[in-house]
């Protein structure tokens, strides 16, 4: 996606390129169109979300400890930085249908530790009905997070289940950046299959 972030004194946000790359990548492996840059906005992707059976997003994630559910959000392309934000709780309020939801961005699966687990962004997919979420637990790096999600999707192409496609990506990627902190920080929430 890269979505288009007009500058912002607050916010430093890089350009993600690798994620651009992905985006393209993936959606053609899946015949699809990517939204990308100025394309990746918020009623574009609410326009496409409630129907689809995939759910794929490399872009800035943002997760907040103290509002999870207003400052926890995926980073939509918009004239400001607050209209590009599609937060977990305009997420949990949506009704998806699809089976499996990437986040290929950073710390999609932190949020507000409660007894009953994390609030958050990907708790919200789980709430709309998503029972498979693929999230990250810390900041992650564009191009080795790139290398990553094109092997993870790869192996779902082959039929492979989403936890079994993961653990195969997480290999293939720490053969190719050695660091744990490139190939280890994303994680399946929800049920295997």
């Amino acid at each position: 996606m890269n979505p288009y972030l007009p500058k912002n004194e607050t916010w430093f946000l890089t350009e993600l390129f690798g994620a651009e790359e992905e985006s393209e990548t993936v959606a053609g492996m899946l015949n699809l169109e990517p939204l990308i840059g100025k394309f990746a906005t918020k009623d574009q992707i609410l326009s496409k979300v409630e129907e689809a059976s995939l759910l794929y997003f490399a872009a800035h994630g943002i997760a907040s400890r103290e509002d999870p559910l207003e400052k926890s959000f995926l980073m939509r392309s918009a004239e400001t930085f607050e209209q590009g934000w599609w937060t977990a709780k305009e997420i949990q309020s949506a009704r998806l249908k699809a089976n499996l939801a990437v986040l290929s961005a950073c710390q999609t699966g932190l949020g507000q530790a409660h007894d009953a687990g994390i609030i958050g962004l990907s708790r919200a997919f789980q709430i709309a009905g998503v029972p498979r979420v693929v999230m990250s637990l810390w900041r992650v790096d564009d191009e080795a997070t790139n290398y990553l999600m094109q092997a993870f999707m790869k192996h779902l192409q082959t039929g492979m289940i989403a936890s079994e496609a993961l653990q195969k990506a997480m290999l293939e990627a720490k053969g190719e950046y050695s660091e744990p902190l490139h190939w280890a920080s994303f994680a399946l929430f929800g049920t295997p299959r």
